[in-house]
């Protein structure tokens, strides 16, 4: 049996479950790797926080520890961030070694650059931990889908804002409440901006494209709108409507355009990803050969992402070739071309205006609601076009539009 030695960058929640992981599953790791993973350095911030913990453990603060010892093949970056991730990691490729990164920031800013390093000097890269968790959607993407055509990708793929939505629309609790909530529970950060404000989900967006499409998609090319302005009274009306609302990713193509957006969307409360709650992902695939398959699992935690680590080191053992994402050559054009319904609100007052326009339009109400301040309305499916139309002239008249979501 060979053994493969293996330093740590990081020894956080993540780096911590790896070695929980390897520890208690080590004899099934042994018999399906046929190798032993050997741990001979970590590097850390402080080792006096750690030492009581780990007091076997070759802890060191000098990252030239790791990247000038030569017999450690494979290194595990769960540091997180993008500063000096990327620096160590990028060093590391050069030397031909390794990586396994559970860094979603770091792979969607710098994955193709990062990529390119590793093939340029017969290193690798490997990433599966960096979107979804415990769900091993990047390897199902890259595994059981190369001779598939995918149309569409989407889901719910941050368990903070997921949790947050939940308790608001189950529990009837402040947007501040189930953030606080969150946070006690570790489900949210001290400072949660990246989820709450969906730019998490939409980092997880770019990695899921290049695996799903073979494109590279820029940060500013996807519509994103967060969940902070959300208030749990249009939670209570969207569920009479028979949806609840959703932050969720999506990126889906026809004939070369493709439209990446992360917002709250409705979602019918009877569907699989209404049904995902709490801090749980959920990743629905629409393709040509396999239909609509759905993706369940924990989107974040210790061990869920800690597994998709091992999954990764199991890989590198298996002399497994990293994911291909740069096989698409068609130039990519961004847009909206897409048929949909929507969800609107304005104040009851503005009725007849709005049904004028609404038939001026030729939209048509799937369903409709009111109360003594505002009316509610879901239209039938409607193109970009008549959608641009109807919001122009409202807002030409002064009609305050309170609240829009597209419906999923």
């Amino acid at each position: 049996m060979k053994t493969i030695e293996v330093a740590m960058l990081g020894l956080g929640t993540v780096g911590s479950g790896v070695l929980d992981i390897l520890e208690h599953d080590q004899e099934k790791i042994k018999q399906i790797s046929k190798t032993e993973f050997k741990i001979s350095k970590i590097l850390v911030r402080n080792i006096a926080k750690y030492r009581d913990s780990y007091p076997n453990l070759d802890l060191t603060t000098d990252f030239e520890q790791i990247s000038q010892d030569q017999d450690i093949k494979v290194v595990i970056e769960v540091m997180g961030g993008l500063h000096p991730a990327k620096e160590y990691v990028s060093e590391l490729l050069k030397q031909g070694r390794t990586v396994i990164t559970a860094n979603k920031d770091l792979v969607a800013s710098f994955g193709p650059e990062l990529m390119s390093i590793a093939k340029e000097h017969q290193g690798g890269l490997f990433y599966e931990a960096s979107v979804a968790g415990g769900i091993p959607i990047l390897r199902i993407l890259n595994q059981n889908y190369v001779g598939d055509q995918i149309k569409q990708i989407s889901g719910i793929v941050n368990g903070t804002s997921n949790y947050i939505l939940t308790q608001m629309a189950d529990n009837n609790w402040s947007y501040e409440q189930a953030l606080s909530e969150a946070q006690k529970l570790g489900f949210a950060e001290a400072d949660p901006t990246n989820d709450v404000s969906g730019k998490d989900a939409a980092y997880k967006l770019i990695i899921l494209g290049r695996l799903a499409f073979g494109i590279n998609l820029k940060l500013d090319q996807i519509k994103m709108m967060g969940i902070t302005e959300i208030d749990k009274k249009e939670l209570a009306v969207i569920k009479k409507f028979g949806y609840t609302l959703k932050l969720i990713a999506k990126l889906e193509t026809q004939n070369s355009t493709y439209y990446p957006v992360v917002m709250p969307m409705l979602v019918s409360e009877n569907s699989m990803l209404g049904q995902t709650k709490n801090e749980f992902n959920g990743i629905e695939i629409e393709s040509y050969a396999i239909g609509k398959s759905f993706y369940y699992g924990p989107g974040a935690g210790k061990l869920p992402t800690a597994n998709s680590v091992i999954n990764d080191l199991v890989a590198v053992a298996k002399k497994e070739a990293p994911f291909k994402t740069d096989w698409n050559s068609v130039s990519v054009s961004v847009k909206d071309i897409f048929t949909r319904q929507y969800w609107f609100k304005v104040d009851s007052s503005q009725n007849k205006v709005v049904a004028n326009l609404m038939d001026r339009y030729q939209i048509e109400e799937a369903d409709f609601l009111n109360d003594e301040q505002y009316d509610y309305y879901l239209t039938d499916n409607v193109t970009v076009d008549q959608k641009a139309k109807l919001f122009s002239s409202l807002k030409e008249k002064n009609i305050k539009i309170y609240s829009m979501y597209e419906v999923y």
